[in-house]
């Protein structure tokens, strides 16, 4: 018993590691400008809405499966201060994988270079987010920097 539990809990590890080699291989940290969180009307709409320019999804096409897209899309928010919760793990990494499905497959489509490149930075896609969807957003962060600085402060020595 206690060496299946153990060749089980290898292979976990295997395979974590293994995830995580693989984003470093893929995951190039996106332009910002391309990526984009936003609330329409915050009393109306509660929703958040992410939007992906063409170029991040076409920068993503080689990552082929929605839950690396959800941490390598997860990894890019970071920087800008947003990070997801866990629960909207798969929801959102099927709905980026389908987009950039579409992308690359409408690109090759295009036969002028110029075109194909327009179309790429011209494109963007805009999935709604449920509040509960995002743990922490850049107001939490600074938030969370101004308690610590405070706390910082309060523990110095006179």
């Amino acid at each position: 018993m206690t060496t299946y539990t153990q060749t089980v809990s290898k292979e976990q590890e295997m395979q974590k590691v293994d995830q995580e080699l693989f984003l470093e291989l893929i995951e190039s940290p996106i332009n910002p400008a391309f990526l984009h969180i936003s609330t329409l009307l915050k009393h109306c709409n509660p929703m958040f809405y992410l939007q992906i320019n063409g170029e991040a999804l076409w920068q993503w096409s080689a990552i082929k499966k929605p839950e690396q897209m959800f941490h390598v899309l997860q990894d890019n928010l970071l920087p800008l201060g947003y990070k997801f919760s866990s629960p909207c793990r798969s929801c959102v990494g099927i709905l980026v994988y389908g987009k950039v499905n579409y992308l690359t497959k409408k690109v090759p489509n295009v036969t002028n270079n110029t075109s194909r490149h327009a179309l790429r930075l011209n494109y963007w896609c805009m999935i709604a987010l449920n509040p509960d969807d995002i743990d922490q957003g850049p107001e939490e962060i600074v938030t969370s920097l101004k308690e610590m600085e405070q706390e910082l402060v309060w523990l110095r020595p006179a």
